[in-house]
């Protein structure tokens, strides 16, 4: 949500709920705080997009340039059903290796997020 909906938003609320406007702004301020502001810190938006292999594919890895770093794809198994698995394409045979072996048709994919690490950790 850009801050230009935000504020759409407030002008709604304030013409909506008379008196209690500002208890209704710092209702949507903090659900927006919380759904989207610290969100944003565990995912980027960047990260969320899907990529159509037909618009391209992930970039080789840096010490190994036959295959592409793991990513995440979607597979589609029949008209009704699709999964999500890691794998990664192998620009070598030109194919996508899923996870647990074997060649996948892959319709999309995206970056992996960052491995959990504890707060321990970190310091």
């Amino acid at each position: 949500m850009s801050k230009s909906e935000l504020h759409n938003w407030e002008c709604t609320i304030k013409k909506l709920s008379g008196n209690n406007a500002d208890k209704m702004l710092d209702i949507v301020q903090d659900i927006y705080n919380t759904a989207f502001v610290r969100g944003q810190n565990y995912m980027s938006l960047e990260q969320a997009k899907w990529i159509p292999v037909n618009e391209g594919l992930p970039k080789p890895q840096k010490d190994d340039d036959d295959f592409s770093d793991w990513v995440q794809v979607s597979i589609k198994i029949d008209s009704y059903h699709s999964i999500v698995c890691s794998a990664r394409y192998c620009f070598y045979t030109k194919r996508w290796c899923a996870e647990r072996g074997g060649y996948h048709k892959v319709e999309a994919w995206q970056p992996l997020p960052e491995p959990y690490k504890a707060e321990s950790e970190g310091e």
